[in-house]
């Protein structure tokens, strides 16, 4: 019920896409014509404008397969706080955590307006979200279990963390020490 809920609030924000998703997915459209990532085609001063790495090549795929570029970031947008909210749920779950404080911190996302506009401005926010959240969990039982399966799940969340905002570098920075203080002292 509670992505019922988002998605209801969601809807409500449907028309609303940030300017900067429209410079990414232009960017995305000139790569997936194999134009390469330049902002006008032909140019010879090729111009880095967009933000995040990973959106453009996320937004690649609606161009690549005739899909419509803007309502499929949409949907990315939002499929990445939906299964944010599930991981989050299901961690707690198997972290024995109470499911009525769980379903409050779920609902922190679910029911937020805030949240719901991330989720489908078109840009790499929620997605970003999403990454960070499964870093984290990975950090968390890399720190408890010293399992390299935990390691790569929270170092390859990392990659395309970075990979999808720049400044979460700082974020890795401080997690990779974090474990390492964990796993070494």
């Amino acid at each position: 019920s509670l992505i019922a809920i988002f998605t209801t609030i969601s809807s409500r924000f449907l028309w609303f896409t940030l300017d900067d998703g429209y410079i990414t997915l232009r960017y995305s459209k000139h790569l997936a014509n194999g134009n390469g990532l330049v902002w006008n085609i032909m140019s010879n001063n090729p111009v880095e404008g967009y933000t995040s790495f990973l959106w453009v090549l996320i937004g690649a795929v609606p161009h690549i397969f005739g899909l419509p570029a803007v309502t499929f970031v949409k949907v990315v947008g939002a499929l990445a706080t939906v299964a944010s909210m599930i991981i989050l749920y299901l961690y707690g779950r198997r972290r024995g955590l109470n499911r009525v404080f769980l379903a409050i911190g779920c609902a922190q996302l679910g029911v937020s307006p805030a949240v719901a506009v991330l989720s489908i401005q078109g840009m790499e926010t929620t997605t970003a979200m999403l990454l960070i959240l499964i870093a984290s969990i990975g950090a968390l039982e890399l720190a408890q279990t010293y399992s390299r399966r935990w390691a790569a799940v929270m170092n390859v969340s990392l990659l395309l963390g970075m990979l999808s905002r720049p400044d979460l570098v700082i974020y890795a920075i401080i997690l990779e020490a974090s474990i390492a203080g964990v796993l070494y002292y």
